[in-house]
């Protein structure tokens, strides 16, 4: 034997529970001042075939939470996506990841490049990195550049 412990689906779901429990908390303290502003989504995971996201409270973006060893990142954004078209959600599907015996801090986020870029503009435009052209700013008529070929 090797000493590896197999688990139940009862321990299973109880281990997926837990983790999205670990996570809502998370977020909890790190972007809400510990405020409960996100939970485990009620009847989250486990098969149950309802689906839809596994925390609540996360404006722009749709959870799924994996506490598995062998993950498979294109397969649990596929079931995401699935489950978010089922549900008409325009949210990012965002798929964290954490193996046993890894804290929590190093667990892995794995989302589609489309999404990362979108939610990267936000954070550039929001830190001035990207600047938003104002209607004050647009330049006369007399310094502008044509793309019309000599218009």
């Amino acid at each position: 034997m090797t000493g590896t412990k197999r688990l139940s689906g009862k321990s299973l779901k109880r281990k997926g529970d837990a983790f999205e429990r670990e996570v809502a908390q998370w977020f909890n303290d790190k972007l809400f001042d510990g405020n409960e502003r996100v939970s485990r989504a009620p009847l989250s995971g486990g098969g149950n075939g309802i689906g839809g996201a596994d925390l609540n409270g996360l404006p722009l973006v749709y959870p799924e939470l994996k506490r598995t060893e062998k993950h498979n990142p294109r397969t649990a954004l596929e079931q995401a996506e699935r489950s978010k078209e089922r549900k008409q959600c325009p949210d990012a599907v965002v798929v964290i990841n954490r193996k046993s015996q890894e804290k929590l801090s190093d667990a892995v986020v794995s989302m589609r490049l489309h999404d990362f870029t979108d939610m990267l503009e936000i954070i550039y435009r929001f830190h001035g990195y990207i600047q938003t052209l104002e209607l004050d700013q647009i330049p006369d008529d007399d310094n502008q550049m044509s793309f019309l070929s000599d218009a």
